[in-house]
């Protein structure tokens, strides 16, 4: 199975709300068509994250293998759809992307809640006390902007309070998000890993 998640920073002189809502409805929307899409999730930043975070999008993806992939990304649909309303929103140019080769998973819990996503950030870094969901460590093909590491912790959390925490705890590329199953993929089959587009 191929993973692959994404980072994507706003337009410049766009605002936040707007971009925000055009990705969550029209573009989520549009990813519905891409051939061969196997899973999506949007990783949809909290509003008080989007001043400091510096991307506006967080989403990940599922195919088959990398050559289905990759037809996906070169059809008409892609270039002339999907493409083009990505630069509605996003400063493409900028966006980053890394394919996941493996899932270490940490802590057994609930994938239900936000979702704590620290791009480089140290799970040891955590007490026992703050975990309350589940606790993986996604290994990545390469380092997010800016930092040293090749990995994204993921950790759930129903409470809000103490999902700022643990981003505070993890370092990196840290925040909380609210995690969109657009559709659903193999990753989320048979559990509630986020909740459900229409929920």
């Amino acid at each position: 199975m191929q993973h692959r998640i994404f980072l994507a920073p706003l337009r410049p002189c766009l605002p936040h709300a707007e971009a925000h809502g055009h990705w969550c409805s029209n573009h989520a929307a549009l990813m519905l068509k891409l051939p061969y899409l196997k899973g999506y999730v949007q990783n949809r930043p909290l509003p008080e994250w989007w001043p400091h975070l510096g991307y506006l999008a967080c989403s990940e993806t599922w195919f088959a293998d990398r050559q289905t992939e990759r037809e996906a990304y070169a059809s008409t649909w892609y270039t002339e759809a999907i493409a083009r309303d990505e630069q509605r929103m996003f400063a493409r140019d900028h966006a980053w992307s890394a394919a996941v080769t493996d899932v270490q998973e940490l802590h057994a819990g609930s994938r239900a809640g936000l979702r704590v996503l620290a791009f480089g950030g140290d799970p040891e870094n955590l007490s026992g006390s703050l975990i309350e969901g589940e606790l993986e460590v996604l290994h990545l093909t390469r380092e997010a902007p800016g930092l040293r590491r090749s990995l994204l912790v993921s950790a759930y959390c129903e409470d809000p309070v103490k999902a700022r925490g643990i981003a505070a705890r993890l370092g990196g590329l840290s925040f909380v998000a609210d995690p969109v199953i657009v559709v659903e993929g193999p990753a989320q089959s048979g559990e509630r890993r986020a909740r459900r587009r229409d929920s």
